[in-house]
């Protein structure tokens, strides 16, 4: 059984809210020199809908400077056509010689923090229709990218005698990674993706969602793989790891925690929500009160949107625990921690080598 080891690209060396570093096209060259560098398959490109810098771009601005990696692209299908995304999509994979991915992201219509939501980008869907509309999207956008001409008439889309006049160099498409925990997103992930990309949680739970992605793409005459989002904090010895996530944790005050976590508890992501409960929506004195399983720690959930789970330990423990969640279904793993360069070369140096017989990597 093999599995792909995906980083994270970022332009900012910054990671939380409190923090004000310079990052820039100097930072962005390298965090995606350590990725290609050190036998990633490649990095997701993330962003917000309003806030972060566009991924496009960032992710163009270094395919000079890279030779194997991959880019997973955020896509919020709400801000942007189906039409569109096939020619940059096109576009992006001939001129990096097959190295994009597509991380289609629906959203939240009231993310909250820098990421922002729909609703900031003046999207005002509400949830179930947010669904209905990426399916329609994903529909166009298949046969689009595929160099079918399309005809549609949907509630939201409608194209005729649609084509796109270049065609990528993956066939018949670049991979389309999907993710949301909602029934209606998991539908639309049997429907349309080829991986169906969730954030980390415990085993029970992961596998059991697992389960219905692979059923609802099974009711579609489909196979899915599966990809999982987790948080990494890896030194020499697990008491250092463990010192290293206290640390983390006594940088943000009561207050920060506070408002934040009432943000996220406002908004409507499924996900969001169930990562929310990991934990006891406070902060503990010590870290170790958020370890919901052993070397499972909780503790980014009380300071960042999105994945809040994070594998601790040294290299030993860090590569068990993905060998246990690859064997409950994982087929790809994006894994990071800040700051991102030195923590991607740190997991490429310690951990991947652990790997080596079970990895993928980038050609």
């Amino acid at each position: 059984m093999t599995t792909e080891i995906y980083s994270f690209l970022s332009s900012s060396p910054a990671q939380y809210p409190w923090e004000n570093h310079s990052g820039g096209l100097e930072h962005l060259t390298r965090d995606a020199r350590a990725i290609d560098e050190g036998g990633y398959a490649g990095a997701l490109v993330a962003t917000g809908i309003a806030a972060g810098p566009d991924p496009w771009v960032t992710s163009a601005a270094v395919i000079p400077e890279t030779s194997r990696m991959k880019f997973l692209l955020a896509v919020h299908p709400s801000v942007t056509t189906p039409a569109t995304l096939a020619k940059q999509v096109a576009t992006f994979d001939e001129l990096s010689n097959g190295r994009i991915l597509t991380n289609i992201v629906t959203g939240s219509a009231s993310t909250p923090g820098r990421s922002g939501g729909t609703a900031s980008a003046g999207v005002t869907l509400d949830h179930d229709a947010r669904y209905r509309y990426t399916d329609e999207f994903l529909h166009v956008y298949r046969g689009l990218i595929s160099g079918e001409k399309v005809n549609f008439d949907g509630e939201f889309i409608s194209i005729h005698e649609g084509f796109t006049g270049i065609r990528p160099v993956q066939k018949p498409y670049p991979a389309i990674w999907f993710g949301g925990s909602s029934d209606a997103a998991i539908e639309v992930a049997g429907k349309h993706a080829d991986v169906y990309a969730t954030w980390g949680e415990p085993i029970d739970l992961l596998t059991e969602k697992i389960g219905k992605a692979r059923a609802a793409a099974a009711r579609h005459g489909r196979e899915i793989r599966v990809g999982c989002q987790f948080n990494v904090i890896v030194r020499d010895t697990k008491e250092q790891a463990w010192a290293a996530a206290q640390e983390l944790l006594d940088q943000a005050d009561d207050g920060f925690i506070e408002q934040f976590l009432a943000g996220l508890a406002a908004g409507d992501s499924v996900g969001q929500h169930r990562q929310l409960g990991f934990h006891e929506r406070k902060r503990p004195e010590h870290a170790r009160d958020l370890e919901i399983e052993p070397d499972i720690w909780t503790g980014f959930g009380l300071l960042r949107v999105g994945p809040g789970l994070a594998i601790v330990g040294d290299p030993e423990t860090v590569a068990a625990r993905l060998r246990g969640y690859r064997e409950a279904g994982i087929d790809a793993f994006i894994l990071q921690n800040w700051p991102y360069v030195e923590e991607t070369q740190r997991i490429a140096r310690d951990v991947l080598p652990l790997l080596e017989n079970d990895l993928v990597t980038a050609n």
